[in-house]
């Protein structure tokens, strides 16, 4: 038993999972009373546990690997590419000095093509946290009426029934 328990120890340090804890839960498993099928139940579900752990791990390791493969691999710009970029970026910006002279009015033409959908975004949001806030209210004093409603029938059906024992209680 000691040679299992000490092969069993190594295997687990291998897997790099906590040895002590799961040793001593196997064997538990192991010299427990339950059957040879429920031991062997158990142990497929820790071991099976144990590999996907480790599975996870892998995974998440070779994801790592491929990013960082990924995020090194700059592509190459050659002289002639870059040059061509620099005339293209060039010419438009010329462009847009001319036009920003001609009209004269750069600032405003930016104000009125300001991009709105951040603010729309936000008034939604406020409104729709508000109709929520309305139901919650709303939900919140049906259920009190609910609730009032409920003990005066409660009430109501206790005052019924003393009345009727106290019928039946004069009848004897």
């Amino acid at each position: 038993m000691e040679e299992f328990q000490a092969w069993l120890t190594n295997k687990l340090l291998s897997l790099e999972s906590d040895d002590s804890v799961i040793t001593d839960y196997i064997n538990g498993i192991l010299t427990g009373d339950e059957s040879q099928p429920e031991k062997e139940e158990a142990l497929q579900g820790i071991l099976c546990g144990i590999m996907v752990d480790i599975e996870d791990q892998l995974s998440k390791i070779m994801e790592q690997q491929n990013l960082s493969a990924t995020v090194t691999e700059k592509p190459k710009v050659s002289n002639a590419d870059k040059k061509l970029k620099e005339a293209i970026l060039q010419q438009y910006a010329e462009v847009s000095d001319h036009e920003e002279d001609e009209e004269g009015g750069g600032e405003e033409q930016l104000e009125a093509t300001k991009n709105t959908n951040r603010d729309e975004v936000t008034r939604e949001e406020q409104e729709r946290r508000e109709r929520m806030k309305a139901e919650a209210a709303a939900k919140r004093e049906k259920d009190k009426l609910d609730r009032e409603k409920q003990k005066q029938q409660q009430a109501e059906r206790k005052d019924k029934e003393k009345k009727r024992t106290a019928k039946t209680e004069k009848r004897r």
